[in-house]
């Protein structure tokens, strides 16, 4: 397969909160992928997009 999602160290905070840390995946074509909160829910929007 081939690889259509990298994220590789994604870091959100709120403020002085910081609500993910670190986190790194791969998502391969093909593959069904979903983001779920603590509450099992789909987060409202998406994070924020840096560049490299």
């Amino acid at each position: 397969m081939t690889t259509a999602v990298v994220v590789d160290g994604l870091h959100k905070t709120y403020g002085a909160v910081r609500a993910v840390d670190g986190v790194s995946f791969t998502v391969e074509h093909g593959e069904i992928f979903a983001l779920l909160t603590s509450d099992r829910r789909a987060p409202e929007r998406a994070p924020e997009r840096s560049a490299p």
